[in-house]
């Protein structure tokens, strides 16, 4: 889920990038690469929602804060996808493709802008409890980390994206460019973040597998 979302908000990022700039010559890959990580990110954060996969004693609602975030950014990837493979050529041929895209953006971006609002809610909530800083001391460099700096850390993670899915949505119904600027900014940074975090896990993971293996 963390790869796919460090992908997810750098392949955003990149596609506006390139729309603003009449850089785009086709659409297909983006609907592609965006249909591809939608239906993982759909796929497993809905069903960490709705079984509550997280099970550790004390953790089981980060289920909520994980998957119920995750799960509707992949079904707006999916719906992204399927617009781009259907009217992705249409979009490009417009007289101004960015003009389009915010049109059809708008209604979505009502969704966007919630994600956005439970983002800085979670960044709040996270930052006040600490409630990220708890690997247990198995695990490493999350687990032997001082505890403040991997909360902030995490907490970091669901800041930006936070702040960069709360100026997109104005971005776009204000028609103004600086603020969709700012927000891919924030997306980017928390794009490079997860899918760092996320490889880290993978790492530290093993070793806490392994420490508790008696090895």
């Amino acid at each position: 889920m963390g790869v796919g979302v460090g992908v997810a908000l750098i392949l955003v990022v990149l596609l506006g990038r390139a729309l603003h700039r009449g850089t785009a010559t086709t659409l297909d890959g983006w609907a592609l690469a965006l249909g591809s990580t939608g239906v993982l990110l759909a796929v497993s954060g809905l069903h960490m929602v709705l079984t509550q996969s997280i099970q550790v004693e004390g953790e089981q609602f980060k289920s909520e804060l994980f998957g119920g975030m995750v799960g509707p950014l992949g079904l707006l990837l999916i719906a992204a996808a399927i617009y781009l493979w259907r009217r992705g050529d249409e979009l490009l041929a417009s007289p101004d493709p960015v003009c389009r895209l915010y049109a059809v953006a708008g209604p979505p971006a009502v969704l966007v802008l919630g994600l956005g609002l439970s983002l800085i809610a979670i960044t709040v909530g996270a930052a006040q409890h600490e409630i990220f800083g708890t690997a247990p001391v198995q695990e490493p460099i999350l687990g032997t980390a001082p505890k403040a700096l991997v909360n902030f850390g995490f907490t970091s993670l669901f800041a930006l994206p936070g702040i960069g899915a709360t100026l997109a949505p104005l971005g776009v119904w204000l028609r103004s460019r600086p603020l969709v600027a700012a927000s891919g900014v924030a997306l980017a940074a928390a794009g490079a973040g997860w899918l760092l975090a996320a490889v880290t896990v993978f790492y530290t993971h093993i070793g806490t597998a392994h420490s508790l293996m008696g090895h």
